[in-house]
């Protein structure tokens, strides 16, 4: 059993830093869809779906900028402080959303939509890099398929908990409660173990681009990198196209938001059923190569 195997003969602060940081990343994708059903529900409402791609082509660009931003910041500080920073700050984003919104500032709203997909990407990132720093390569393999399921248990109670709220209340009771979930994982991710792994001298340091010059590897990275844009692209026709066809068919704006809350329930529900009870089943079987093929063409 899991628990069994990661905690056999482990010293108390290692067992404390393991449920710390599985809480941390239920809290967050706990929280993921009720910051996205509300934000996207109100983006919609001022801006209409037809305006999502400009606000995504926004995103890709803030969060090149974010991700370079919290690099720098993480190459002086523990990545407890980044992750606690960069929520204070997307906590303020859209705590500014919902002030704003009473005022009528369409330009929060935009903000907040682009947020969005910004700050999940920068707290999943940080959480990851902390786990793989921190737990070995032993303890990892242990760990990887707990974390999966404990991410899609937190985004299928947090679908539930968006439409909850939002059939009751509204969809701006949903997006201040996420506020609250923003920071409660950061305060607990905070007392985690720090890493300590020295000074870097940056002046002798090469470049991360020096990784990819050895024969193969180059051209191995720039087909995975054509494969990642190619399934984004796909992704976004698909979202798109769902987006119109959600927008003139459910109109008032709790209601969008309660229907997502389903939709991120339902989703991470498959996705827990994927990851324990067909993957483990299907991929000792499968050619990787095979397999490959299979998801697309399904």
């Amino acid at each position: 059993m899991f628990s069994l195997q990661i905690f056999k003969d482990r010293d108390p602060v290692f067992k404390e830093n393991v449920w710390l940081f599985f809480i941390a990343y239920f809290l967050v994708l706990f929280n993921y869809p009720m910051v996205r059903a509300s934000s996207t529900a109100i983006f919609f409402e001022i801006f209409s779906a037809k305006s999502s791609p400009l606000a995504w082509l926004g995103s890709i660009s803030f969060l090149c900028i974010s991700v370079y931003l919290c690099n720098l910041i993480q190459s002086r500080n523990a990545v407890q402080r980044v992750f606690l920073l960069a929520s204070a700050v997307s906590a303020l984003v859209f705590f500014a959303s919902c002030v704003g919104y009473y005022q009528g500032s369409k330009i929060l709203t935009y903000l907040s939509f682009i947020w969005k997909e910004i700050y999940i990407v920068i707290q999943v990132h940080l959480l990851l890099a902390y786990a793989n720093t921190y737990f070995s390569k032993e303890d990892f393999k242990v760990l990887v398929g707990p974390i999966g399921a404990v991410g899609s248990l937190g985004g299928i109670l947090g679908g539930l908990a968006t439409t909850f709220i939002s059939s009751r209340w509204g969809t701006l009771p949903v997006l201040w409660i996420a506020i609250l979930f923003i920071l409660v994982p950061a305060g607990i991710f905070y007392l985690t173990s720090t890493i300590h792994t020295g000074a870097v001298d940056r002046s002798k340091s090469s470049s991360p681009l020096e990784s990819i010059n050895l024969k193969g590897v180059r051209e191995y990275v720039a087909y995975i990198a054509v494969i990642i844009m190619m399934t984004q692209f796909i992704i976004s026709i698909i979202d798109f196209r769902f987006n119109l066809i959600f927008e003139a068919e459910i109109a008032s704006t709790s209601a969008r938001t309660s229907y997502l809350g389903e939709v991120y329930t339902w989703t991470n529900l498959l996705t827990l059923v994927l990851q324990l009870f067909l993957l483990p089943v299907i991929l000792p079987k499968v050619r990787a190569k095979n397999l490959h093929l299979f998801i697309p063409l399904s």
